[in-house]
């Protein structure tokens, strides 16, 4: 119950860290040429993913107003087939930081 009634707290003066979400700006380019991908989202930084790696490690110590280049290879099972399994190059701008507060 307490996780239904978190609240998202921006956090100022410090760079994301694990267990951070950031909220940012998605440019990808797709290995080998294809149509560009863009999108806005909010990424959990650090979170265990279901092959025990953690999401988005490349974020951690990043800043807001900062853009960083990665590149990411979709999991196979996403369920927009035609982007699965393939490798993108993205350029992700950081739009803010926020962290989870949970209720007492």
């Amino acid at each position: 119950m307490r996780e239904r009634a978190a609240t998202f707290a921006p956090v100022e003066g410090r760079a994301i860290e694990y267990g951070d979400f950031a909220q940012v700006k998605l440019l990808g380019t797709p290995e080998g040429g294809g149509d560009p991908l863009q999108a806005e989202s909010v990424l959990a930084i650090g979170a265990e993913r279901d092959d025990g790696s953690r999401s988005t490690p490349n974020l951690k110590g990043a800043n807001a107003a900062i853009i960083r280049i990665l590149t990411w290879t979709i999991r196979p099972t996403i369920p927009i087939q035609k982007l699965g399994g393939k490798k993108y190059h993205y350029a992700v701008e950081v739009l803010g930081i926020k962290t989870k507060k949970l209720p007492n």
